[in-house]
């Protein structure tokens, strides 16, 4: 995976993130891929994911870094239309940036 290629961290230009695999990876005692602490600076990624499901977590929790740096952090505590939700939005840039790359992979 990452580290069999030498990649342990994501810079985000005002903070590098680290890449960590956990096994049986939980949020608020349910199942998840993947999540991004912003005050700790740390990826964590599933340590069983593989192929399609891994390159889409990575991204996704990318996304979310992406768009704390441009302004559009965590909305989803906020009054603002689900369909502007960090989450969402999140969901809909990563899926997009997978399917624009999986059509131009050279």
């Amino acid at each position: 995976m990452l580290s069999n290629a030498g990649v342990t961290h994501f810079d985000a230009g005002w903070r590098k993130f680290e890449i960590v695999f956990v096994k049986n990876l939980t949020e608020e005692d349910s199942k998840c891929w993947g999540k991004t602490d912003f005050d700790a600076g740390i990826i964590q990624l599933d340590a069983a994911m593989r192929g399609d499901l891994f390159r889409e977590t990575l991204l996704h929790e990318i996304t979310h870094i992406l768009l704390e740096n441009a302004g559009l952090g965590d909305y989803d505590d906020c009054d603002v239309p689900p369909a502007l939700s960090n989450e969402r939005m999140t969901v809909l840039i990563s899926r997009t940036l997978l399917q624009a790359m999986n059509y131009n992979p050279d």
